[in-house]
């Protein structure tokens, strides 16, 4: 040992230790912090798209039933014969409401996929094209104008603004 050096104490080595240790621990918990809220961003977006998902299959669920009872209508001759009574219209005209009627079903429950990001957006504009040509129909047009107030606000603004 050097004669003007002087012996570094046990208390010294054990300070600098704990400063050491102290200082790695503080950047690792802030490591810790800093992953675990970007893994709860992760789930919150993907628990955020499976209910997204769930309220699309679920809307899809009602639509495609509704769509099941509408062909049982139109395939049971009396069932139509009653329906067109009650609806104070012919069994053709019967036919033409209830076939709108699954069509503009069709489109909402489309319009859903997109609003929920369940469906690419990027084929949104071409999914507009198509139910504006829809909505030129007359039939479709005026069935839309009986059913409106029987969907969403959401999609009633999107038609609105489809037939601008």
């Amino acid at each position: 040992m050097e004669s003007g050096a002087t012996p570094i104490s046990l208390d010294s080595i054990s300070t600098l230790v704990i400063a050491i240790a102290t200082v790695v621990y503080t950047v690792g918990t802030i490591l810790l912090w800093v992953s675990t809220k970007k893994t709860t961003k992760l789930m919150s977006a993907q628990i955020q798209n499976q209910i997204n998902s769930n309220h699309s299959l679920s809307t899809h669920y009602i639509i495609n039933r509704h769509k099941e009872i509408f062909f049982e209508i139109i395939r049971n001759k009396e069932l139509l014969k009653i329906f067109a009574e009650e609806s104070n219209n012919s069994q053709s005209n019967s036919k033409r409401a209830i076939l709108a009627s699954i069509l503009i079903n069709h489109a909402h429950s489309i319009f859903i996929d997109y609003n929920n990001d369940v469906a690419n957006r990027e084929y949104m504009d071409s999914f507009e094209s198509d139910f504006s040509d829809l909505l030129r129909l007359p039939f479709i047009r005026n069935r839309w104008m009986e059913v409106r107030d029987f969907h969403p606000a959401d999609f009633r603004d999107f038609v609105a603004t489809i037939l601008r």
